[in-house]
């Protein structure tokens, strides 16, 4: 049984495990890898958050018409897009992209940080 402390903290860890290693990897054969890993981290903070919140009697009401995976996985996909295109991009004209996807996707999974913190349910 992993501690509380660690067990809370690790889809934190592959997150930032895979976009240090999508980022500063320079090879295709370790990018891939770096990219399941950032998403594995995605995927349990996903997962977790929702049964948190259904736990609670809360449900996700989307009004935008999206399909809920795609809701909720669109900050991480802005993240590793701007992460994949500054480690592996062909040339300078992909860094303000790149830099602009980054920023985006920290934007939008920050403000649903806030909305999800324990003392919100």
């Amino acid at each position: 049984m992993l501690p509380d402390k660690l067990y809370e903290a690790l889809p934190y860890l592959y997150l930032s495990s895979g976009a240090a290693t999508t980022l500063f990897s320079h090879s295709l054969f370790t990018l891939l890898p770096a990219c399941l890993l950032f998403v594995t981290g995605a995927w349990t903070w996903v997962i977790r958050t929702d049964k948190r919140r259904s736990k609670h009697g809360l449900r996700l009401q989307l009004k935008s018409g999206w399909p809920f995976w795609y809701y909720e996985f669109y900050p991480f996909l802005l993240m590793l897009a701007g992460l994949a295109l500054l480690g592996q991009g062909p040339g300078p004209y992909w860094t303000l992209p790149a830099v602009i996807a980054l920023v985006l996707g920290l934007l939008f999974w920050c403000s649903r940080l806030s909305c999800r913190t324990k003392s919100s349910y």
